[in-house]
């Protein structure tokens, strides 16, 4: 049996979940799995390589990226023939910290002898959403404490990649 396959095969990549698209840039947290396959009605596919900047690797399993910072996949397959698909590529970043809580306006020791008004910052490029309480009752943020006693402060965060705050 004779073979004529001139026709290179199609590599596909797909993307699985924590992602977020957000102003052009896909984001990703270091547990989501890039997964490549390819197809090919000639000749079969041979092989599947990828690329992240630091040269070319064989495809075998699901690749997730543990480091935070922008980058490039670039992969493509290559058939029994020989035909290699151009070359297809993916921009993305990494985000591995969950947001930035920070509180202020409260004295070091936590003790007071007049009203206290709680600066609360909260930070992360990916910010989904935030909660404050006082002594576990929603809390809005730049409100005087006035009335005497203990409280306790409670800030929590959720960026969009699923990532709470510790």
């Amino acid at each position: 049996m004779i073979v004529q396959d001139t026709t290179p095969p199609v590599a596909t990549l797909l993307v699985g979940a924590p992602q977020v698209l957000k102003e052009g840039l896909l984001y990703v947290s270091e547990t989501t799995p890039f997964t490549l396959s390819a197809n090919d009605a000639g000749s079969g596919v041979s092989a599947i390589a990828y690329d992240l900047g630091s040269g070319p690797l064989a495809y075998a399993a699901p690749i997730t990226i543990p480091t935070a910072g922008t980058f490039t996949l670039r992969y493509s397959a290559v058939d029994a023939a020989g035909n290699r698909e151009e070359e297809h590529a993916l921009s993305f970043a990494v985000d591995t910290q969950p947001p930035v809580i920070a509180i202020g306006g409260v004295a070091p020791d936590g003790v007071s002898a007049s009203a206290v008004t709680p600066e609360i910052t909260v930070a992360d490029p990916l910010l989904a959403s935030f909660t404050v309480t006082l002594n576990g009752a929603p809390y809005e943020p730049g409100t005087a404490i006035t009335q005497d006693g203990s409280y306790t402060l409670a800030v929590a965060a959720l960026d969009l990649l699923a990532m709470p705050t510790p």
